[in-house]
């Protein structure tokens, strides 16, 4: 029961550590896409 536990628990922190990572690359991702639409824009009206 003991060693169960302990998988299931390290499985976990597992999941929470890739869920962490996968949201903050996507937030980078999405701050990248951001500073380029702005960048494009801003080129656009200069």
């Amino acid at each position: 029961m003991r060693r169960k536990d302990a998988r299931g628990g390290a499985m976990s922190g597992l999941v929470a550590h890739a869920a962490g990572f996968v949201a903050e690359r996507f937030a980078r991702s999405a701050d990248d896409r951001l500073g380029r639409a702005h960048m494009e824009s801003t080129g656009r009206q200069t």
